[in-house]
C-alpha cells in the first residue's frame, strides 16, 4: 500500500492550527470563570433576532433590547446558527467567538508566509496562536472576533492580488471590508488601514502586480464597489435613523479628543504604549492585569520588527503592518470607552498586527545572526534557539492563562460568575419545579449589571432558546426578585446567599406561609450560594 507524504508546509500549517485551536478551547467553560455582562447581553440579542425574524435581506438590521446598545445583525445571524449546533448554554455562546478566532489563524499563516521566511512565520504564528491577547479575547463572545477575521482576511487577499493581479482578489477585499462595517464600533479603523495598503502599491517593491499609479486606482474604486454592494444590507437600517452608527462613531473619533482633553488623551497613548513590556493594567476581562499583554519573547521580537520594518519603508510587510498597527492603536487612545487605559478589548483588531511585527522582528533577528555566524554550526545554533524561543512563547503563555489567570479564583458577584452559576442549575429545572432567585446575589456592583441585564445572562445560560419566564411575570416559572407569588404544588428551589439576612427573612416567610410548605434540602454552591429546595402538598 502507498503512503503519500504529507508536504511540510502542509504539516506546520496543520500543527499551528491545533495550537491555535488548543488555546481557544481548553477550559473553556471557567477561564474566566463567569459570564461577561456583554456575553449575555450577546445571546439574549441573538435569542430576540431570531424570534422576531426579518423579512427580506433589507431588513438584517441591528437588533436592540431593553436597557443595551445595539448588535450587529450579521453576528447575530452567526451567533445563532452556532449556538443551534452546540446548544445555549456556556459552550454555544462562547463558541461564537472560539470558532472565528480558530479560523483567523488560516489567512493569518497566508499573511505570515506570504511576508516572512518559514522560520519567521511559524514565530508569529506561535505568537498568535498562545498569545493572551488574542487567545483570551477569542474566549469572550464579542463582535470583535469576526471583526478581526475579516481584517486578517482582507490582508491575505491584498497580499494574493500583489502577486498574482487577479481580480478576484479584489472583489474578496472589498466583500470583507462590507461585512467588517457591520460588526464592531473600531471597523473604520480596520478599513482604513485596509484601503492605505492598496493605495500604498506603487510605493512597494517586488509585486507581481503593476506599480502603476493607473492600476491603483480603479482597484480602490472595484473596491469600494464591492464593499457598498456587501454592506447595503447592513446599513440600509440607518437611511432614516442614524443616529446608532453616530453614536459608534463620536465613541471613536475627533470628539472623543475633545471631550477628554489633550492631556488625557497623552496619558492614554502612554498607557497604550507600555502594555506591551509592563504590566497592562485595564481591565479584568482582558486578563492578568498585573503582566504585560505580550509574552517576553513576543515583546522582544516586536521592538526588533518596529526598526525592521521602518529601516524597510518600500516592503509589501511594511506597507501591511504598519497602517494596521497605527490605525487601530489610535482607536484606544481616542476612546471614551471605561475604566482607566488601556482599552485592551477596544484595540483587539491589532493583536495580529503585533505577532505580524515580532515575525518581522524575528525575520530580522536572523539576517542579523547569518551575517555574523555564517557556518554550518552557527545555522543549528539559530534553529535551535528558534526551538527554544517557540517553547518559551508557548510555555509563557499556556501558565499565563491556563495556570496563572484560570487559577485565580474569580471574585463573587462580578463579571456574571453568579450568573453562570445559577444559570446552570436552573437549566436542570424539572418541569414541575418554580424557582425563585433573590437580587442581592446578583451581580449588581457593576452600572452595566442590572436586574433585567441579569435575568438575560441567566436565561441565556439556563440553555432555553424561548423560555417562558421572566422578572417576576404572571403564570412563570422562575422568579427574580425578593420575594415571589409563588404558586401551589410541586418542589421549589430558592437560590441565595448562605448565611445572608435578607434570605434568612425570606425562608422563615416562605416557612410560615402556612400551607404546609417545608424544606427538605439545601445545597451549597461554589462561591457562598446556595439553593434550598421547599415541597408544597398539591391542593
Amino acid at each position: 500500500m502507498l503512503h503519500r507524504r504529507i508536504p511540510r508546509e502542509t504539516a506546520i500549517a496543520g500543527a499551528l492550527f491545533l495550537l491555535v485551536a488548543a488555546f481557544r478551547l481548553y477550559r473553556l467553560n471557567d477561564i474566566p470563570r463567569g459570564i461577561w455582562i456583554d456575553e449575555g447581553r450577546m445571546a439574549f440579542r441573538a435569542m430576540v433576532a431570531w424570534e422576531r425574524g426579518w423579512r427580506h435581506i433589507f431588513d438584517w438590521r441591528p437588533v436592540s433590547v431593553p436597557g443595551s446598545d445595539e448588535a450587529s445583525h450579521i453576528y447575530l445571524v452567526c451567533f445563532d446558527a452556532i449556538s443551534r449546533v452546540f446548544g445555549g448554554g456556556m459552550l454555544g455562546i462562547r463558541m461564537a467567538s472560539v470558532l472565528p478566532g480558530i479560523l483567523t489563524a488560516i489567512p493569518f499563516w497566508r499573511v505570515a508566509r506570504g511576508l516572512f521566511p518559514r522560520p519567521a512565520a511559524i514565530v508569529a504564528t506561535c505568537a498568535f496562536a498562545t498569545g493572551i491577547w488574542s487567545a483570551n479575547h477569542a474566549r469572550w463572545t464579542w463582535e470583535q472576533t469576526l471583526l478581526i477575521l475579516l481584517h486578517v482576511g482582507a490582508a491575505a487577499s491584498i497580499l494574493s492580488w500583489w502577486r498574482t493581479g487577479a481580480r478576484r482578489h479584489l472583489f474578496a477585499i472589498g466583500a470583507q471590508c462590507g461585512v467588517a462595517m457591520a460588526t464592531y464600533t473600531t471597523w473604520p479603523a480596520s478599513i482604513a488601514a485596509i484601503f492605505v495598503s492598496i493605495a500604498l502599491t506603487p510605493w512597494v517593491h517586488g509585486l507581481g502586480v503593476s506599480n502603476d499609479t493607473r492600476t491603483t486606482a480603479p482597484a480602490l474604486g472595484r473596491v469600494l464597489l464591492v464593499m457598498a454592494i456587501a454592506a447595503a444590507p447592513f446599513m440600509w437600517h440607518y437611511r432614516r435613523d442614524p443616529t446608532p452608527l453616530l453614536a459608534s462613531y463620536h465613541e471613536l473619533s475627533a470628539a472623543s479628543a475633545e471631550r477628554e482633553g489633550a492631556w488625557t488623551i497623552g496619558a492614554s497613548a502612554l498607557s497604550h504604549a507600555a502594555m506591551f513590556v509592563s504590566a497592562k493594567g485595564g481591565s479584568d476581562q482582558d486578563g492578568p492585569t498585573d503582566l504585560p499583554v505580550v509574552d517576553p519573547v513576543t515583546a522582544i521580537a516586536f521592538i526588533a520588527g518596529l526598526a525592521a520594518l521602518l529601516s524597510r519603508p518600500r516592503s509589501a510587510s511594511t506597507a501591511i503592518v504598519l497602517p494596521w498597527l497605527l490605525f487601530v492603536w489610535l482607536t484606544g487612545p481616542l476612546s471614551t470607552a471605561h475604566p482607566a487605559p488601556p482599552y485592551i478589548r477596544r484595540i483587539g483588531a491589532m493583536a495580529p498586527a503585533v505577532y505580524l511585527a515580532s515575525g518581522a522582528g524575528w525575520a530580522l533577528l536572523s539576517s542579523k545572526w547569518r551575517r555574523l555566524f555564517r557556518s554550518r554550526a552557527g545555522e543549528r545554533a539559530w534553529c535551535a534557539m528558534t526551538a527554544l524561543a517557540i517553547a518559551a512563547m508557548v510555555g509563557w503563555n499556556g501558565w499565563a492563562l491556563f495556570a496563572e489567570w484560570g487559577g485565580r479564583e474569580q471574585p463573587v458577584g462580578r463579571f456574571g460568575v453568579n450568573e453562570q452559576l445559577i444559570g446552570e442549575e436552573l437549566g436542570t429545572l424539572a418541569p414541575t419545579e418554580h424557582a425563585l432567585v433573590l437580587t442581592n446575589i446578583l451581580s449588581g456592583d457593576s452600572a452595566f449589571f442590572t436586574t433585567e441585564t441579569s435575568a438575560q445572562t441567566i436565561r441565556t445560560i439556563a440553555g432555553e432558546r424561548i423560555p417562558e419566564w421572566g422578572i417576576n411575570p404572571e403564570g412563570t416559572r422562575i422568579f427574580i426578585g425578593d420575594r415571589a407569588r409563588l404558586p401551589d404544588g410541586g418542589p421549589i428551589r430558592i437560590y441565595g446567599m448562605v448565611g445572608d439576612p435578607a434570605m434568612e427573612r425570606v425562608l422563615a416567610a416562605i416557612s410560615g406561609d402556612g400551607d404546609g410548605r417545608r424544606a427538605v434540602e439545601m445545597r451549597e454552591i461554589p462561591g457562598g450560594l446556595a439553593c434550598w429546595v421547599f415541597r408544597q402538598p398539591a391542593r
